[in-house]
């Protein structure tokens, strides 16, 4: 056992606080010198009665002298073997994408993790008695081989029908070894788990090979490769094995200045200028002027991009930079005639959230709405730092409908801007010894003056004319600023589809969208 162990850091023990027990760290329930402070069971901000320290000196001073304290030595130095072993757990250069199953020279099992190759468990292997069952390991390495030769096979579907040929032979091979040691990829079974307590019977699916090959990016590709019937959990060598699977790249003739966009766009993804007027056999003047509006120069980088790119995401952004540019290059005015036109209507009122709490609420509209509402004396201000940020209230109010017995009018303020909930605590002595439980009346109430004055800042707000044009003016300049951009996959001729299926546009659209800004969401409806 290690020393830091055997010291008791990773395991509790109970104590006995006023007859009750409290599991606490062993370390410290052994060493209570080294607690900073006096055990107690005021609670936490999260539950009463639960266990604490309470302060009972200069926190300072007792950290320097607890230091003092803190056992040597700990940590013992590893031998060369022991490194030596660690190390050979790790391929520090992998080649693949995250989750990537491969084998080195030694025939063990690596997995892609963060960006480096580490070691997969396998039962008996090198002494281990956790990990992967020999039965998971065969799977592995009976499946990489035949990923590699899934993967050659779509590599080769462009060349020549020799080339195919061999890389389909080679993967009939491959399958088939697999199959013979392993069954079919798609291998399903079908279990029952009884519910003790009612009787009852539930079934569920398993997947015997998926479920030990999840991990690899390339395992569902490869499952696909079968046609699997689920009705007889059996499967047959698919169209990958003997056809041509992907559509044959089409020429493209280049007619016009859109034409030249269109095979652009499907080939490099972005508008490279130089690879357009090179197609075009034009100059990059005359492509922009028969483009139109079709395609804009970000004045910001100085990049081409899309008019659908262009033209959403913060366009009031764009705008302020398109008209700085203007200034000095009068090309530049196209931008803003367009950007104008997208603009969104500012929001009125209505549709703008009144809440007390978020950072950008003028801070003189929240001060005024405390001089009216609770009478309120002082200053209001809030701070953004890092991520921390805060609502200061400096004074207190005057006027006690949004006060209790409990909390004063600037108490409850503080809680709405901060989005807090109040704890009232009922102080008591039982023996002598104080004692704490939370007033649940107390804490109630405090709370429903909280929301009340929530409630009545958005009704204040629609009657101060002043608030409402400021509140207004920055809503729309901060938050109103966005248009969503819209896809057209128009160009998209998709080579390595399946030549079996025939893309309907919205589907075009989607895969546009997914790979343009590299992130994205597809939901059906």
């Amino acid at each position: 056992m290690a020393k830091w162990e055997a010291e008791g850091w990773t395991t509790t023990e109970p104590i006995d606080i006023d007859g009750t027990e409290y599991a606490i760290n062993s370390y410290f329930a052994n060493n209570p010198d080294m607690i900073l402070g006096k055990n107690a069971t005021t609670g936490t901000q999260y539950r009463e009665n639960e266990y604490t320290v309470e302060p009972t000196g200069d926190i300072e001073v007792q950290i320097a002298e607890a230091i003092e304290k803190l056992p040597v030595d700990l940590i013992e130095n590893p031998s060369v073997e022991e490194l030596d072993a660690a190390a050979r757990r790790f391929d520090l250069d992998p080649a693949g994408k995250e989750g990537l199953l491969y084998i080195d020279e030694n025939n063990r099992i690596f997995e892609i993790a963060e960006g480096v190759g580490e070691l997969v468990a396998v039962r008996g292997q090198d002494g281990s008695k956790r990990g992967l069952t020999k039965a998971q390991a065969q799977i592995i390495r009976s499946y990489i081989p035949l990923r590699d030769a899934v993967m050659d096979v779509y590599a080769n579907q462009n060349t020549t029908p020799e080339a195919l040929k061999s890389a389909q032979g080679k993967l009939r091979m491959h399958y088939r070894a697999f199959t013979a040691k392993n069954g079919i990829l798609n291998n399903t079974k079908v279990n029952e788990r009884k519910n003790k307590a009612t009787g009852e019977i539930t079934t569920f699916e398993s997947f015997p090979v998926l479920d030990t090959l999840k991990t690899d990016p390339f395992v569902y590709v490869v499952a696909a490769i079968e046609d699997y019937n689920q009705a007889t959990n059996t499967a047959e060598e698919g169209l990958i094995f003997s056809e041509v699977i992907a559509n044959q790249e089409a020429e493209v003739g280049v007619t016009s200045a859109a034409d030249a966009l269109a095979v652009t766009l499907n080939q490099k993804g972005f508008v490279d200028m130089e690879y357009l007027t090179e197609l075009y056999g034009v100059t990059a003047d005359e492509v922009v002027d028969e483009l139109g509006e079709a395609v804009f120069q970000d004045p910001a980088n100085g990049s081409w991009v899309t008019d659908s790119e262009y033209l959403s995401g913060n366009v009031k952004a764009k705008l302020a930079v398109a008209r700085d540019a203007a200034e000095e290059n009068p090309d530049f005015a196209k931008n803003v005639t367009a950007l104008e036109a997208v603009i969104p209507e500012d929001l009125p009122i209505s549709r703008i959230p009144l809440n007390l709490g978020p950072m950008w609420m003028p801070k003189d509209v929240v001060q005024r709405f405390a001089e009216a509402t609770i009478g309120f004396s002082g200053r209001i201000n809030n701070f953004i730092q890092g991520d921390t940020s805060a609502w200061i209230v400096d004074g207190e109010g005057a006027i006690g409908a949004y006060s209790t017995g409990a909390r004063k009018s600037h108490e409850i303020l503080d809680a709405a801007l901060n989005q807090a909930t109040i704890r009232v605590m009922r102080y008591f002595y039982v023996g002598g010894k104080k004692h704490s439980e939370l007033d649940k009346d107390a804490t109630a109430a405090a709370n429903q003056k909280v929301q009340e004055l929530r409630d009545e800042f958005g009704r204040w707000v629609l009657q101060d004319e002043r608030s409402v044009d400021q509140i207004s003016t920055i809503y729309n300049r901060q938050f109103n600023t966005t248009v969503p951009r819209k896809f057209n996959g128009d160009h998209l001729t998709l080579p390595r589809l399946s030549a079996r299926y025939k893309l309907h546009q919205w589907q075009k659209n989607a895969v546009c969208g997914a790979f343009k800004p590299g992130t994205c969401t597809l939901r059906m409806t």
